[in-house]
């Protein structure tokens, strides 16, 4: 998760959606009563015995939400006149993987900001490199923006003028690897107007750090340059990577755990039983289980929660989810052997 804005002196934050952690985090901190702001789909009437949907910009005073489907669905009453949808309307704001959305609260509690402070901290590392033909920017993405780390400009010849030139890409080339090692990056975005990002791939040697590159285009080279790429799909897709990466390491260790009659336990009564002895150190839970068991799979996640266990919420289209769900889709790492 993201917090994309926080004014606690009006009650709002705004956040963005990264996984689907994050919308579990959320239909947890959002509470009736709250408005909640953000970007639906609604009919309205073209004519007479026509209607049209067109995406608006809404806010409502919550009364139900719902985690399902991997949406995070958030029911209420309209708070303004909007764009033919009057005041005290019905509907509901849908929140999914990449969704933005504002919370209003009258007071944030400290449990409120520490689940959200807790979302956030599960940010991997993501290198940014915009580069062209003489300047490059180097950025690490973080759970709150991005952090400028340097700026780099190379000696380009000039039109009949003999200078002694640099080879700047192997210089972008040996910086982008240091700063590999040194925050131990999961992936790397390599932006560039035309085709400056293919030269520099050229130049890159090392095989570990070009499998973790994904290539993106941009208009310019500069601040706006990295602002830009934050809305790029290539950005999302890297996110969606990295979360698919780091479930299939929890249900391998999973696995690892069972097959040598370790720290694991599956199945719904063999879980449930551990959460209540609070013998749970990660629970993993599918959300294909927790559309089938809606009520079991709150009940459960809140239990492993107040006992100090880790939720982990798997995707069942990804392999991890698809593992997990010839388990049951239910399973916990567990503190200590139960018998």
């Amino acid at each position: 998760m993201k917090i994309l804005k926080k004014d606690l002196k009006h009650g709002k934050i705004v956040v963005a959606v990264q996984n689907l952690d994050d919308l579990w985090h959320l239909s947890q901190v959002i509470e009736k009563g709250d408005m909640v702001s953000g970007k639906t789909t609604r009919k309205i009437k073209a004519t007479e015995k026509e209607t049209e949907k067109k995406t608006l910009f809404l806010e409502i005073t919550v009364e139900e939400v719902e985690f399902k489907d991997k949406n995070l669905r958030i029911s209420g009453k309209t708070t303004e006149e909007k764009e033919d949808v009057p005041k005290g309307a019905y509907h509901t704001i849908s929140l999914e993987i990449s969704s933005t959305a504002g919370i209003t609260k009258k007071t944030w509690q400290k449990y409120h900001l520490k689940r959200l402070e807790l979302a956030t901290k599960k940010q991997a590392e993501t290198l940014i490199l915009v580069l062209d033909r003489e300047e490059a920017i180097f950025a690490l993405l973080k759970s709150k923006g991005y952090e400028i780390l340097s700026q780099a400009k190379g000696k380009v010849a000039k039109k009949g003028v003999e200078i002694a030139t640099t080879n700047f890409y192997k210089e972008l080339s040996d910086k982008l690897e240091e700063y590999d090692k040194r925050y131990k990056t999961e992936a790397i975005i390599l932006a560039s107007p035309a085709f400056w990002k293919e030269e520099l791939m050229k130049e890159i040697k090392n095989n570990e750090i070009k499998k973790k590159v994904v290539v993106a285009g941009c208009s310019s080279v500069g601040k706006n340059a990295i602002e830009e790429i934050l809305k790029r799909p290539e950005l999302n897709e890297v996110l969606r990577q990295q979360r698919a990466a780091e479930e299939s390491k929890f249900v391998e260790n999973l696995m690892m755990e069972i097959s040598k009659d370790g720290l694991a336990i599956y199945g719904k009564k063999e879980v449930e039983g551990a959460i209540e002895s609070g013998n749970v150190k990660t629970f993993l839970i599918t959300d294909s289980f927790i559309h089938e068991n809606r009520e079991k799979s709150e009940f459960l996640m809140k239990n492993a929660e107040t006992v100090k266990g880790e939720v982990v919420i798997i995707n069942s289209e990804n392999e991890a989810g698809k593992k997990l769900d010839s388990l049951g889709g239910i399973a916990a790492l567990l503190r200590y052997k139960m018998y």
